[in-house]
């Protein structure tokens, strides 16, 4: 395996950590009230997406590794 696809592996596999830790707060009972501002909560959804998109980016490149 060469070096640029061990890292864009290991990004996949820290992104994916990254986004089950905001997907279980975002999911939570208590997201409004540990995150009370509204646009707070808007932009973390929007990470949410864009973090998505990221891995999403990342499995077409390791995809292509095989």
């Amino acid at each position: 395996m060469q070096p640029h696809q061990q890292r864009a592996i290991d990004e996949h596999d820290r992104l994916s950590g990254k986004l089950a830790k905001l997907t279980e707060l975002i999911n939570s009972d208590r997201f409004t009230e540990i995150v009370p501002d509204e646009r707070e909560r808007e932009r973390l959804i929007f990470l949410q997406s864009a973090i998505k998109a990221g891995l999403g980016v990342l499995n077409h490149r390791i995809d292509a590794f095989k």
